[in-house]
């Protein structure tokens, strides 16, 4: 059996079988396409947390490697 997930639009209750799309690196599974093409519109007011922790995270690995380099 899949693990279920929530839409991160509806937060209806899906699993790995259903509509998904990957956005900053993460992979996110949606209800329906109509939801998918919601968030492909307006990813930041659904999924804004995600963008700035992949953007952070990034930015310090990134950092950190240019430390260790030095």
């Amino acid at each position: 059996m899949a693990a279920s997930k929530h839409c991160p639009v509806c937060n209806a209750l899906v699993s790995d079988d259903h509509v998904s799309a990957v956005y900053c690196g993460d992979e996110f599974w949606f209800c329906s396409q109509q939801c998918r093409n919601k968030l492909k519109m307006l990813p930041e007011l659904f999924i804004g947390d995600v963008v700035k922790r992949n953007y952070y995270s990034n930015f310090i690995q990134k950092r950190e490697g240019s430390l260790m380099a030095s």
